[in-house]
Formats: C-alpha cells, sequence, structure tokens
C-alpha cells in the first residue's frame, strides 16, 4: 500500500471515529433529556398552583415546595374517590434514601409519634422557611444530634440534657443566616408526578 493509499484508509479512520463519538455524544444528550423544556422550575412560579382545579392537587402543589432530606420529594398522594375535599399522604419508598439514611429519619420531624404531631411539625417548619427566605435568611436544618439511634445516645442526652432539662423534645435544631452568595432554586417534580393514579 502507498503513502496516498495509508493517508486515505487514516482518513477514513479517523472520520469514522469522529462520526462515532458524535453520533455516541448526540445519543447521550437525548437520552438526559438536554433537548426536552426544563419542567423543574416550574413549580416555584406564582401562579403554579392556580393552575390546578382540584383544591387537593393545588395544595400539593404548594407543599412540593418544602424542603426535604436531599430533595427527594418521597411523597405520593392519592386522592379521596368518595370525598372531593379528602386525600392520603404517603411515603414514596422508591424515592428514599436508603444510603444515607436507611431508617428515614430525614424524612419527617415529628413533635411526637402521632401524625397530627408530624403533619404540624412539618407545616411549622415550612412557614418557617419561606418566612425566613422571604426577609432575605436562609435556614439549615441541623439534626444529627437529634437522632434516635444508639451511636448518638451520649449527644442526644446531652443537647436534652442542656437545652431541655425539664423532659421536653427538642424537634430541630435549625441555623439561621444572610446568604452571603445567590444560589439557583433547587429542582423540583411536576406535581402531577406525586399523584397516584388508580
Amino acid at each position: 500500500m502507498g503513502e496516498k493509499g495509508l493517508i486515505k484508509k487514516m482518513g477514513v479512520i479517523i472520520v469514522g471515529i469522529i462520526v462515532f463519538v458524535g453520533i455516541a455524544v448526540i445519543a447521550l444528550l437525548i437520552i438526559s433529556g438536554v433537548f426536552e423544556k426544563s419542567a423543574y422550575l416550574k413549580p416555584w412560579k406564582k401562579d403554579y398552583a392556580q393552575k390546578f382545579d382540584d383544591p387537593r392537587i393545588q395544595l400539593t402543589a404548594y407543599g412540593l415546595l418544602a424542603a426535604n432530606g436531599h430533595n427527594m420529594q418521597p411523597w405520593k398522594i392519592r386522592l379521596d374517590k368518595d370525598d372531593s375535599m379528602v386525600f392520603y399522604l404517603y411515603a414514596d419508598s422508591d424515592r428514599l434514601t436508603d444510603e444515607v439514611d436507611h431508617f428515614a429519619r430525614q424524612m419527617i420531624v415529628t413533635k411526637d409519634n402521632t401524625r397530627l404531631s408530624q403533619v404540624k411539625s412539618g407545616m411549622l417548619y415550612s412557614m418557617l422557611i419561606l418566612e425566613a427566605q422571604r426577609q432575605g435568611f436562609v435556614m439549615q436544618p441541623l439534626s444529627q444530634v437529634l437522632e434516635e439511634y444508639p451511636e448518638m445516645k451520649k449527644l442526644y442526652s446531652g443537647i436534652h440534657r442542656d437545652y431541655a432539662p425539664e423532659g421536653e423534645t427538642i424537634q430541630m435544631l435549625i441555623r439561621l443566616g444572610k446568604p452571603t452568595k445567590k444560589v439557583p432554586q433547587s429542582m423540583r417534580r411536576d406535581v402531577m408526578d406525586l399523584i397516584v393514579r388508580e
């Protein structure tokens, strides 16, 4: 094979590699959804909840913005068929973060173990974080010391001894401050992704 033939063969190989890599990159971009219209910031729009007629879905749309562990939004909602004002909130086990929180301790903060207290605690935290944001503050929960498992017993007992000596339960520690830099809003799923279809 002459020099021209070798150059031609090398050119074909290089073009083939470039085409293959180009196709692979385009395929990866398509699979990743980069060409799809981003919808993950829509729930942050002020009129997002109003586009739904069902008040239960409107309420869920507001709840979708609540802070949650690792931003997994691990909830499912089942709408009651018989009562248009009733819905049921469930944990979405497919969206829990077993790797970092095997016992799902980060999912719900409770005052005690009743469902009512769990919901009230979550509502209060959501109101606090939204009001703090409105006033230009940021909040960060610091819950490690409040975890109730054997390895944390000494720290858990210590903080309760120092800050809840009358036998109260510290439900949450929160760090509050002024942000030092602007950060983008976190991604949210579409509210209809939470609704269980029957």
